[in-house]
Formats: C-alpha cells, structure tokens, sequence
C-alpha cells in the first residue's frame, strides 16, 4: 500500500489498523461477508465517506480488476488479517450447491478496539444497510456500473475524484 495522502488514497494515509478494524466491524455486523463482497464492501464505504466528508476511511489505494475495484494489496491484507486472528475463512456450502469462502470475526476481533468517529459510524452503518441481503455477484455487478469502475484502465488505480458520481448518496 502506498504510504500517501493523495487522490489515490482518498487523502488519509492507509492504515492496516483502521482497515482491519473496517473488516472486523463489517463481518461482525453482517452475514455472508465472502472475500468478493467484503472488497466491494470497502470500496463502497470508502469511496462514498470520500463523496460526502472529502476522505475516506480506511485510505486504501484501490485497483480496477476484471472483476470490480478491489483494494490495491487486497491478498497481502487478507493474509495479514487472518494470521493476525483479527478474521478467519471458512468454507461453506450454498444452496445451489457451490463452495465458497467467507469471512467471520476471528479470535481476537472481540477484543479489537478502534474508535470511528460519528460520522464513520454513519457511513459504515448504511453501508451494512445497504449491502447486508446483495449477494457477492449483485455487489460485483454493481460496481462494473459505477464510473470510477468505467473510467479506469484495467489495473490501474482508481481515483477518489470520481467518487462524486458514485451511486450512493
């Protein structure tokens, strides 16, 4: 992750602590978190702090991929998070008979504290309202609609910029 305040960053400089404290709340306060949602689900959170508050929360660099925006070092974290105990994956079974992976608080996520503010509280709790019954594919698909999706070269950086015409409100 690029240690910037830039437009790349959403103007914060990123911090692992404040990420892995974004993805213990979201999977401690959502369902079905799999590894696709969750980038999504950050992404979204992120770029639409940024739309409304000019920062974002986590300051993630984010990535446009074949399958949507995903943080920049989105493996590296998720290996970090999970030797941390902070999530854990597990496999599970869907009713259409598929098996994917999804994130649930690990052992120590009970006992992470990491104090957002109000208005992070707000962003983090309609993100949560939003996405809590979207499938990963409805996510996913979403977010090939939005513009910073569009407009951005394959893997190159997303710029926060384009947040302003972000489809949340």
């Amino acid at each position: 992750m690029p240690l910037e305040q830039t437009e790349r960053t959403g103007y914060r400089t990123f911090e692992i602590d404040r990420y892995a404290a974004v993805v213990v709340w979201l999977c401690s306060n959502m369902s079905a978190v799999t590894p696709t949602k969750l980038n999504k689900l950050v992404f979204y959170l992120d770029f639409l702090h940024f739309k409304r508050h000019t920062v974002s929360i986590t300051g993630s660099a984010y990535r446009r991929v074949q399958f949507g925006p995903v943080p920049a070092d989105y493996r590296g974290i998720q290996r970090y998070l999970e030797g941390q105990g902070l999530v854990e994956v597990i496999e599970r079974e869907y009713r259409n008979g598929n098996l994917g992976e999804e994130y649930r608080p690990g052992d120590i996520a009970k006992n992470y504290e990491f104090q957002f503010n109000e208005l992070e509280k707000a962003t983090l709790e309609m993100i949560r309202r939003v996405f809590e019954n979207v499938t990963p594919k409805e996510i996913s698909e979403r977010s090939h609609r939005e513009l910073a999706w569009h407009e951005t070269p394959e893997k190159d950086f997303i710029s926060y910029k384009l947040a302003h015409a972000l489809s949340l409100e």
